[in-house]
């Protein structure tokens, strides 16, 4: 592959100096992965999603290139984008191009030998829990018929959590859980493989952390909670959380909830015990708002930034917008256009934690827009998701 021996020569120079890094920084320790008696490859090494820099904590463990699945808005920098592609080649998995395309690029990189990474989430966590595993995984792990290596990131919800806005310094791991031969599953089915990887990706930094009591130190730990978090389980209120240091409040009741150390909440109501345990209070109540309410806006927010993505290409940048989402449509107003799409053609995403990402089915436009600190861009996520009846992630 063209540029091979750069990235090789880039994997070994960075590497060590990664390594000793996210030590530093994250007090990240992985395992090394021993090719003692074991092929020298190719693998598909498939991580649970904890951080944005999961790739590269994930590198460290191994000792050649791993040429990782990356979606949009990575080849959408500009320059930036171009120095990615040069340096360590990521296979575009972008609307631009068909899932053919991506699993055709995939299969000619494993046949050269070359290490495939890829994060079935497809999103980092919100809560600390492993989520929904994308269905093209399976089929994909099927196809390549190669080891797969499930590799978990421990710990990396508490040191950052997605919705946090300051580092906290405690324990990352990362484990080499288990490894999986081709004969081991070549019998086996879609749904038993997808089962499998479920099973083999799972990690609850919660549950682990009840066992551990690791302390994740840092200043204002519970601040931005409500950039992930929007009811109150207390009164059920929608929009009215907002956090201040270490505290989580509510403006319509008496919420007062405590962030600790640990990652534990106290004095939470609805038997809530952790953040897994309100995100699936919030998905819950979101069903039942949209079940029992005919509000003819569900939200109507300004974002202070907008870039427009035509075709993957370098974002263009387009002013404010306001973003208007109803049962039926979902509307992008700015000085440039006022663009109206119907519900069922709108897929959501978040990038980080309060960037905005709105697809429209059957065209290759993408728009990328900006919140504010503390906007929540994920209820767009979960009302879409379920205004559609798709699996809430």
């Amino acid at each position: 592959m063209k540029h091979r021996f750069i990235h090789r020569m880039v994997f070994l120079v960075l590497t060590p100096i990664f390594r000793m890094f996210f030590r530093w920084r994250y007090r990240f320790k992985p395992d090394r992965f021993s090719y003692k008696n074991r092929k020298k490859g190719p693998y598909l090494i498939l991580s649970n999603h904890a951080l944005s820099i999961d790739p590269l904590l994930v590198a460290t463990s191994f000792k050649g290139p791993i040429y990782y699945v990356a979606s949009d808005i990575i080849f959408t920098m500009g320059l930036l984008s171009k120095l990615i592609r040069f340096l360590v080649s990521p296979i575009p998995k972008t609307k631009s191009r068909s899932d053919m395309e991506t699993i055709r690029d995939i299969m000619r990189r494993v046949k050269k030998g070359y290490n495939i990474g890829i994060f079935p989430e497809g999103n980092s966590t919100f809560t600390g829990e492993t989520m929904t595993i994308t269905k093209a995984t399976p089929k994909l792990v099927k196809l390549l018929k190669v080891p797969v290596i499930f590799y978990h990131i421990e710990g990396g919800y508490f040191t950052k959590p997605r919705w946090g806005r300051h580092l906290r310094k405690g324990r990352t791991r990362g484990v080499i859980h288990s490894i999986w031969e081709p004969e081991d599953y070549k019998d086996l089915t879609i749904e038993q493989i997808a089962a499998h990887i479920e099973k083999e990706l799972y990690v609850n930094d919660h549950e682990l952390q009840k066992h551990r009591k690791i302390p994740y130190k840092g200043k204002n730990l519970a601040e931005d909670f409500e950039s992930s978090f929007y009811v109150c389980p207390s009164c059920n209120s929608f929009h009215s959380l907002y956090s201040l240091k270490n505290k989580i409040h509510c403006q319509q009741c008496d919420l007062s909830v405590l962030y600790t150390k640990t990652g534990e909440l106290i004095d939470t109501p609805q038997q809530i015990e952790n953040t897994i345990d309100w995100y699936d209070f919030q998905v819950n109540a979101s069903k039942r708002y949209l079940d029992t309410t005919r509000d003819a806006i569900f939200f109507e927010e300004h974002f202070p930034k907008t870039f427009k993505i035509e075709k993957s290409q370098k974002k263009r940048p387009i002013g404010p917008s306001k973003v208007v989402l109803r049962r039926e449509t979902l509307k992008i107003e700015n000085s440039h256009e006022t663009l109206t799409i119907d519900i069922k053609d709108v897929t959501c995403a978040v990038q980080q934690k309060n960037k905005l990402i709105i697809y429209q089915s059957g065209t290759p436009t993408i728009y990328y827009l900006v919140g504010k600190k503390k906007t929540n861009a994920l209820k767009y996520v979960t009302f879409t998701d379920i205004l559609n009846k798709r699996e809430v992630y």
